[in-house]
């Protein structure tokens, strides 16, 4: 995985934000923002909304009572992967997608993920 709480993450079931949206996602440290086009959005009657960035995909608490209509959305995008994908940066894009598509709110972490350690991918071997 490319992706790991570096603390237990237990809290997020007890937040605001889950308990008020039934998801906590984190946004990505990229500050890209343009994680979809707007003529993409404009198409399924979407708008930008300016501090939107792509979601860390890796890790995210999702109620799936509560988020059923949103997670269904999300399976049909990656399902139908070979029309979405050349129009977005594959799964991450997804899940916003889907809770936009599906009007559902969106829980975010009061903070974006962050990297931690070296960005070299064999630098802790070579620690060894």
């Amino acid at each position: 995985a490319d992706s790991v709480p570096a603390q237990d993450p237990s809290w997020v079931f007890a937040s605001g934000e889950f308990t008020r949206t039934g998801s906590i996602f984190w946004q990505d440290w990229s500050t890209d923002p343009h994680w979809l086009s707007a003529e993409f959005m404009h198409a399924y009657g979407l708008e930008m909304r300016v501090g939107d960035r792509e979601l860390e995909a890796g890790q995210f608490a999702l109620d799936k009572i509560r988020c059923w209509v949103p997670l269904n959305v999300a399976l049909y995008l990656n399902l139908n992967f070979r029309h979405f994908y050349r129009r977005m940066y594959g799964d991450k894009d997804t899940w916003r997608l889907a809770f936009r598509l599906s009007r559902h709110p969106l829980g975010l972490a009061p903070h974006p993920a962050d990297a931690l350690g070296s960005l070299e991918p064999l630098e802790p071997l070579r620690r060894l």
